[in-house]
């Protein structure tokens, strides 16, 4: 039922050039209590792998970038960027089948891996279908967040906020 709520709200209309934020909370009583990370990976039965899993902070952002249709994005605050880049490389066996049902991935032409690509000068692994058709990709930006989405123009409009003197100095 969660995950039916979380992919209508992924489905909702948004503006051209948007940026819009899922707040994922659950009610406890009179209090709303924001998602965790580890809750939110129950929720979409995700397993990533536990190194993944303890190098990011337990908040994190489910958003929608708006270009030409909307483009889920996943961003992740690193605490430990060693750690957090060997794990998301160890997710990759099975971040697409994980991924499939909030992002409405079509994995039947995947390739079998992901490959290197450079995108506004940031390295970036990107998963593409036999017709080399983008399905997946994701970047550090930095070494504090991790991206995870499905096309390039939400990637870059997270690179250009991310960049912005206002997360800079944090």
């Amino acid at each position: 039922r969660v995950l039916n709520e979380i992919k209508k709200a992924l489905q909702s209309q948004t503006g051209i050039n948007q940026l819009f934020y899922l707040s994922l909370v659950r009610q406890v009583g009179e209090s709303k209590i924001s998602i965790g990370l580890e809750e939110f990976f129950r929720i979409i039965k995700a397993s990533p792998p536990p190194e993944l899993l303890d190098s990011l902070e337990s908040k994190f952002m489910l958003s929608k970038f708006y270009f030409t249709k909307d483009r889920p994005i996943l961003i992740f605050k690193v605490a430990t960027f060693d750690s957090a880049f060997a794990g998301v490389m160890k997710w990759e066996t099975t971040m697409a089948e994980d991924l499939k049902d909030i992002f409405s991935l079509d994995l039947s032409g995947a390739r079998s891996s992901f490959e290197d690509k450079e995108i506004q000068n940031h390295d970036a692994r990107v998963l593409n279908d036999k017709d080399g058709q983008l399905l997946l990709l994701y970047s550090f930006v930095g070494r504090d967040y991790l991206v995870v989405t499905i096309a390039e123009e939400p990637l870059k409009e997270i690179f250009r906020r991310l960049s912005s003197s206002q997360y800079l100095n944090k």
